[in-house]
């Protein structure tokens, strides 16, 4: 069962984890904002490990870093910098949602999810698949973007970025932080005033009580 894989970033996907999960349109960051938050990136955690010997407050330092630069990353994804907003047309986010709800207990836990213009943030718990959750991923990914093009009468375009971020939930606190973090993504990108008024954010009833 394969549990991780690489591209430009680790990716560890385990079963009976919690996953908070982001992906996003291809073409919606400029190649050059990539290239800079990857660098920032590396010589960030190449100074850590140089600088910190001991395991622990290196793995600590790592993760500030880590969250540094998805923080930085989900910014530019707000400006909309290459003004790819296919996710903002209301029968494509549809089609993503079904498809998330779709697999919900069939393949994971389904938590929250929140479909930004340009990119969706979701949190789940995976369970145990032959193949792996990164087949589940790559099936949701592959479906939606079929479907999606063809509303958009743009069959043959690579819709969706293949790169994803995706971490593993260390604890009920960065679980619940990750549930704030998701539904007021829309208000942070200065879409709506309250989380409650994004028609595509998602939070299930057994987590409804994190928020309070």
């Amino acid at each position: 069962m394969k549990t991780h894989y690489r591209r430009y970033l680790p990716h560890i996907l385990p079963p009976d984890e919690r996953l908070f999960i982001t992906f996003r349109l291809a073409n919606s960051l400029p190649k050059e904002v990539i290239l800079q938050l990857m660098t920032e990136k590396n010589r960030a955690e190449a100074q850590i490990r140089t600088a910190i010997i001991d395991d622990i407050t290196q793995k600590a330092e790592l993760y500030k870093a880590q969250k540094r630069y998805f923080a930085r990353f989900d910014t530019y994804l707000h400006q909309c910098l290459n003004e790819v907003k296919w996710l903002g047309i209301n029968a494509v986010a549809d089609v993503l949602a079904e498809a998330l709800h779709y697999r919900d207990t069939k393949y994971y836990e389904l938590h929250a999810f929140c479909i930004m213009p340009n990119h969706v943030h979701v949190l789940l718990t995976s369970t145990i698949h032959k193949e792996g959750f990164f087949r589940v991923l790559q099936s949701l990914k592959r479906h939606t973007a079929r479907k999606s093009n063809e509303l958009l009468d743009l069959t043959g375009h690579t819709f969706w970025a293949e790169e994803s971020y995706d971490h593993v939930v260390r604890d009920d606190t960065e679980f619940k932080r990750i549930i704030e973090y998701i539904v007021q993504n829309p208000v942070q990108a200065g879409l709506v005033p309250d989380w409650q008024n994004w028609k595509y954010t998602y939070v299930s009833e057994n987590v409804k009580s994190w928020l309070l």
